[in-house]
C-alpha cells in the first residue's frame, strides 16, 4: 500500500517543492520555505530515485547562498535543516544504483565549500557532515573513479582536500574544537578500501594518495599536541583528550593488521572512532606511507626538538612526535633498519632534567612499544637502557620505566647481561627511596628477577642478599606486630615483590639441571618459616592468604621438580592455614601441588594425606549442625570440587587407594553442592560428579558409591530442573545426565522412573505423560550433549510454568 501511495503521489510532490524553493526565501515567506525543506527531507528519507532530485538540489544549494537577507538565527537554522536534508538524499541507500548522479551530485554540493554568508563558520561542522556522509556512503565509487581522469577525479580530490580541513580544524579538542572528530569515520572506510583493492590498482591508489596522507600525518602531528597546562580542564574533557590519544593504541594495538595485502578490514568495525582518534590516524597513515611516514616523523621529531633547544617551553611538539612513533610501533616490521635505528639514537640527544614529565613519560613508553624490535636489534640497547635507568629516578615517570624495563627485559631477555649491573643497581636504589607505588615495586621485581636469570649463579646470591633478604628480614619483624592495616601493607607489599620475583627468576635452561639448587629454591627455603609465622597470625584475612599462596604457587611453578625437598613444608602450611581459615586460594594451591607431585612415588602418601586433610576439613565445616546453609560457603565448595574434579580427571587412582578419603560422603557433598544457587558452584561440583562417574566403571570403589547414591543424585537433578535452581545453572545438568547414560544406562532409567512417581513431586506443574516423555528423550540421548541440553531446558520451563511466556519463546522456538 506505502509503495502505491508513493507512486501515485511523488510526481506532483516534487514539481510543487521545486515551485516553492525556487522562489527563494524572504521573512514573510521563512515558515513555508522550512516547512518544504522538511517535506523534502522526508520523501529523501522514504527514497526518490537520485536522478529525479536534480533540480531540487539546484534549489537547495541556492537557498544557502539566500538566507543572508534573514536574521542569523533563522538563517542559520535554515541552513542546518538544508545541509541535513541534502545529506538525507545523497544517502539513501538506493542512491549506488545511480553513480553518475552521485557524481554530479557532488559536483553540484562542491558550492558549499565557499558559502558567502555572514555566519559560514558556525555552518562548518554542518557542511563537513554532508560532505563526510556523501564520502562514506560511496566511497567504494569514488575511489573507482579515482582511476579515471576527468572532472569527477578532480571534484573527489577536492572532497578530500575538504575532510582533511575538517580534520585540521583550529583550536584543541575537546575544549576549542570538537569537529576534527567528525572525520575518523571516513578515514577508516577509505583505508579499508584501499586495502581491499584488487592488487594492480593498490600501488595506484597509494601513489595518488599518498600526498593526502603525509598532510593528514602532518594534521595529526598537531592535533595530537597536549596543551601546556590543563589544570582548568574538567574530568571529563581530560578523560575525552585521553581517549583521543591514548586509550586505542592501549586496547586496540594487538588487532592491528600492517600487511599491504591483507583482504581484512581493519580495525574492526564494532569499535567507535571516536573514540579511536589519533591512533587510527596514525595507523591509517603507516598503512598507506611505511616507511616515508617514519622518515617525515624522524624529520618532525629533529625540528622539534631543535625548537625545544631554543625554547624549553615549547616541548609539545615533541611529545606529539614521540607519541606518532609510540602509536605506530605495532605496525613496523622487525626488518626496519632505517628510521628506528635513528629514532632511538635521537633520543639520546633528549636533555632529561629539562623535559617536561609527560614528555620523559612518553619517551619510556615508546621505548618499551619497541621491545619486540629490539630483540632483533640488541645494539640499541646501548642508547635506550640508561634512559629508562635514569627514568627509576623519577617518581612521576618511574610507572612508565618499569613498564618499559618489564617489556625490555620480558623480549630481550637474553640480551641482558651487558646492561645487568647498571639495571641491578638502579632498581636497588630506587626501591630503597620508597618513593614508588606498591605497583611499581611488583613490576620492578619483574625486571629484577629476568635480569638475575642471565648472571652466574654467585652474582645472583650476592645480589638478593642485597636487595631480597632486607625485605625478608623486615618480614621476620612485621609479624610480631600488631594487626592492623599499616603492618598488614606491609606485609602485602613485600609478600607480593616475592611472588614477582619466583615467577621470573628461572636459571634452569631446557634440560640443563647443573645448577641446582636455583636461587629460588634456596630463598624459598630461607622464608618458609616467616610464611609459617605469617600464615598462623593473618590466617583471617583473605588477602593475606592469598598472596601468601601466591608466593608458593610462583615457586612451585619455577622450581617444578627441584622443590620436592620443600613439598612436605609448603603442604603443612598449606594445610594448618586451612585448618585455621579455608580459603579458596589454599584449594587452588592444593591442585598444583597434587597434580605436579601426585604420580612421585615419594610423595603420593603426603598427596594422598594432603586430599585427606583438606576433604576432612571441609565435609565438617559444610556438614550440618556446623552449617545451616551451605551456600555460605559456595566459594570454597567452588575450588574444592574444582580440586577433586582435576584430580579424577588425571590421577583418579590417586583418590581411590587414599585409605582415610571418605568417597562417599564426598560424592554426597557434591549432590548437596548441586541445590546452591550459584551457578559457579553448581558448574563445579557438576564436573566433580561427571568425572566420579566417568571413572567409577573402571575403579570398583567408585562404582560402589555411585550405585548406592544414583537415586539420590537423580533426584536432585529433578528437583533442580523442576525450578530449585536458577536456569542459568541447567546445562551442567544436562552434562550429569548423559555421563550417568553413559556409564550406568540400567541404572539411571530405573532411578529417573522412581524418582518422577516420588512424593513430593519434585517436577510440578508437569503432567505424567510430559514427565514420561522427557525420561524417554533423556534416556534415548547419548552422544548429543547440546540436544539434551535444548530438552532439559525445554522441560525446565515447563515445570516452572513459563511455558507461553515473552521469556520460553526466546528461549525454545517450541513455545
Amino acid at each position: 500500500m506505502l509503495l502505491c501511495v508513493t507512486l501515485v503521489t511523488l510526481p506532483p510532490v516534487l514539481p510543487l517543492l521545486e515551485s516553492v524553493l525556487s522562489t527563494g526565501v524572504h521573512e514573510s515567506t521563512y515558515d513555508m520555505t522550512r516547512q518544504a525543506v522538511v517535506c523534502a527531507s522526508a520523501w529523501f528519507q522514504l527514497g526518490v530515485a537520485l536522478p529525479d532530485c536534480d533540480r531540487l538540489a539546484d534549489n537547495l544549494v541556492a537557498l544557502v547562498f539566500q538566507t543572508g537577507s534573514l536574521p542569523h538565527h533563522l538563517a542559520l537554522g535554515l541552513c542546518e535543516l538544508i545541509l541535513d536534508t541534502l545529506s538525507n538524499m545523497v544517502t539513501h541507500p538506493n542512491t549506488h544504483k545511480y553513480p553518475e548522479s552521485c557524481l554530479q551530485m557532488l559536483h553540484k554540493l562542491l558550492v558549499l565549500r565557499q558559502a558567502s554568508v555572514p555566519f559560514y563558520q558556525e555552518l562548518l561542522s554542518s557542511v563537513y557532515t554532508l560532505f563526510i556522509s556523501l564520502c562514506e556512503s560511496h566511497s567504494r565509487l569514488l575511489l573507482d573513479t579515482l582511476l579515471v581522469d576527468g572532472a569527477s577525479k578532480r571534484d573527489i580530490l577536492q572532497v578530500l582536500q575538504i575532510i582533511l580541513e575538517c580534520s585540521d580544524s583550529a583550536g584543541v579538542y575537546p575544549t576549542e574544537e570538537t569537529t576534527s572528530q567528525l572525520a575518523f569515520s571516513y578515514w577508516f572506510i577509505l583505508q579499508d578500501d584501499i586495502i581491499g583493492s584488487e592488487t594492480q590498482h593498490y600501488s595506484l591508489y597509494v601513489s595518488m594518495l599518498s600526498p593526502v596522507y603525509r598532510r593528514l600525518a602532518e594534521i595529526l602531528l598537531r592535533k595530537s599536541m597536549l596543551p601546556e597546562t590543563d589544570e582548568t580542564w574538567t574530568s571529563d574533557e581530560k578523560e575525552l583528550l585521553r581517549c583521543y590519544r591514548q586509550d586505542a593504541a592501549d586496547t586496540m594495538v594487538a588487532h592491528l593488521t600492517c600487511s599491504s595485502q591483507t583482504s581484512s578490514p581493519w580495525p574492526p568495525q564494532q569499535l567507535r572512532p571516536t573514540n579511536l582518534a589519533m591512533f587510527y590516524y596514525q595507523m591509517y597513515c603507516y598503512n598507506v606511507l611505511r616507511e616515508d611516514l617514519l622518515k617525515l616523523l624522524h624529520s618532525k621529531l629533529e625540528d622539534a626538538l631543535l625548537k625545544f633547544d631554543k625554547d624549553p617551553s615549547q616541548w609539545q611538539p615533541l611529545e606529539s612526535c614521540l607519541h606518532a612513533f609510540l602509536s605506530v610501533s605495532e605496525c613496523v616490521q622487525t626488518s626496519e633498519t632505517d628510521n628506528l635505528p635513528k629514532f632511538l639514537a635521537t633520543l639520546q640527544k633528549l636533555p632529561f632534567q629539562q623535559l617536561d614529565v609527560r614528555v620523559m613519560s612518553t619517551v619510556l613508553d615508546a621505548i618499551g612499544a619497541y621491545a619486540e624490535w629490539i630483540n632483533g636489534h640488541p645494539e640499541v640497547l646501548t642508547s635506550v637502557i640508561p634512559l629508562l635507568v635514569m627514568g627509576l629516578g623519577t617518581p612521576q615517570v618511574a610507572p612508565s620505566a618499569t613498564l618499559a624495563l618489564k617489556d625490555l627485559t620480558r623480549d630481550c631477555q637474553n640480551c641482558m647481561g651487558p646492561f645487568a649491573h647498571h639495571i641491578l643497581q638502579a632498581s636497588q636504589d630506587a626501591l630503597r627511596c620508597n618513593q614508588l607505588k606498591l605497583s611499581e615495586c611488583v613490576r620492578l621485581m619483574y625486571t629484577v628477577g629476568r635480569v638475575l636469570a642471565v648472571l652466574p649463579m654467585e652474582s645472583i646470591m650476592n645480589y638478593l642478599n642485597q636487595m631480597l633478604m632486607p625485605y625478608v628480614e623486615e618480614l621476620h619483624v612485621l609479624v610480631t606486630l600488631e594487626i592492623n592495616t599499616v603492618t598488614k601493607l606491609a606485609i602485602l607489599s613485600r609478600l607480593k615483590m616475592l611472588s614477582m620475583l619466583f615467577a621470573t627468576l628461572d636459571v634452569q635452561g631446557e634440560g640443563d639441571i647443573s645448577r641446582f639448587p636455583q636461587p629460588v629454591f634456596l630463598v624459598l627455603q630461607r622464608i618458609l618459616p616467616v610464611i609459617q609465622a605469617i600464615v598462623h597470625v593473618w590466617c583471617s584475612d583473605a588477602q593475606v592468604i592469598e598472596v601468601v599462596c601466591s608466593v608458593l604457587k610462583n615457586a612451585v611453578a619455577t622450581l617444578l621438580d627441584q622443590s620436592l625437598p620443600l613439598v612436605a613444608d609448603m603442604t603443612q602450611i598449606l594445610v594448618k592455614s586451612y585448618q585455621l581459615q579455608p580459603h579458596p586460594a589454599a584449594l587452588d594451591l592444593a591442585r598444583q601441588f597434587v597434580i605436579m607431585y601426585g604420580r612421585n612415588k615419594s610423595h603420593v602418601k603426603l598427596m594422598q594425606s594432603l586430599l585427606c586433610e583438606l576433604s576432612s576439613i571441609t565435609l565438617h565445616m559444610t556438614a550440618p549442625p556446623h552449617c545451616q546453609n551451605i551456600s555460605e560457603y559456595s566459594d570454597i565448595l567452588e575450588a574444592f570440587f574444582n580440586l577433586l574434579a582435576q584430580v579424577l580427571k588425571k590421577n583418579a587412582e590417586l583418590l581411590a587407594s587414599a585409605e582415610s578419603l571418605e568417597l562417599e560422603k564426598l560424592f554426597q557433598c557434591g549432590i548437596l553442592a548441586l541445590s546452591v544457587p550459584e551457578a559457579l558452584t553448581v558448574k563445579a561440583s557438576s564436573s566433580f560428579l561427571v568425572n566420579f562417574i566417568s571413572q567409577s566403571t573402571e575403579l570398583a570403589l567408585l562404582f560402589s558409591v555411585v550405585q548406592s547414591n544414583g537415586e539420590s543424585l537423580t533426584l536432585r537433578i529433578l528437583r533442580n530442573i523442576g525450578g530449585e535452581s536458577p536456569r542459568s545453572a541447567l546445562e551442567p545438568l544436562a552434562d550429569l545426565l548423559l555421563t550417568m547414560n553413559k556409564k550406568h544406562c540400567d541404572s539411571l532409567s530405573r532411578w529417573l522412573n522412581t524418582t518422577i512417581c516420588s512424593e513430593p513431586q519434585p517436577l510440578p506443574r508437569s503432567t505424567v505423560s510430559q514427565r514420561e516423555l522427557f525420561v524417554k528423550m533423556v534416556l534415548r540421548e547419548r552422544a548429543n550433549k547440546r540436544k539434551l541440553q535444548e530438552t532439559v531446558r525445554e522441560f525446565s520451563l515447563i515445570c516452572r510454568g513459563l511455558v507461553g511466556t515473552e521469556y520460553a519463546a526466546k528461549l525454545s522456538p517450541y513455545f
